[in-house]
């Protein structure tokens, strides 16, 4: 059973649906990370509240990475969302870009090689993590490339794009 990448325009939210595969997605915005840029230097006063959205028949485990209310990069997994279910407010991010990683059974949601919006973050599967950015190191710890998004500048809330898988 495999799924193709796609980015789908999703008139529920001010994003797009993720289909996610093997393979990986690319962004639009020309941010990087962790540089400070327009976005990633401002720290939020009123935080963001994120949101995932599962619509694929498998459990989703996704990593986030945000920033904290001190401007700290956090990264942080694993939030499970069960299928055809959501996961609301998941983690209060006080900068505008924030950085995603999902996995299920056979299929990968994650950033492009070399892509626009694409971070090289450390993680650990299976097991909860939550570390500064930079300090999650030891056994199991591998480096992924995280897909990057800004949110609109005056939104309180973000619901990542939908996670679809075939």
């Amino acid at each position: 059973m495999a799924a193709t990448d796609t980015v789908a325009t999703d008139t529920a939210s001010t994003d797009t649906a993720v289909t996610g595969t093997t393979g990986t997605m690319s962004t639009t915005s020309t941010s990087t990370f962790p540089t400070d840029t327009a976005t990633t230097g401002i720290i939020l006063v009123t935080p963001i509240s994120v949101s995932l959205q599962n619509d694929c028949a498998k459990t989703v485990s996704v990593a986030i990475c945000y920033k904290d209310s001190r401007g700290n990069w956090i990264t942080e997994g694993w939030f499970n969302v069960e299928p055809n279910k959501s996961s609301p407010d998941v983690v209060r991010a006080y900068g505008r870009d924030i950085y995603f990683y999902a996995y299920a059974r056979g299929s990968t949601w994650a950033g492009k090689e070399g892509g626009d919006m694409t971070a090289k973050i450390p993680i650990k599967k299976p097991d909860q993590f939550r570390a500064f950015f930079g300090e999650l190191k030891g056994d199991g710890v591998q480096t992924v490339p995280f897909f990057g998004k800004t949110v609109e500048e005056g939104q309180s809330a973000y619901t990542l794009p939908r996670f679809t898988c075939d």
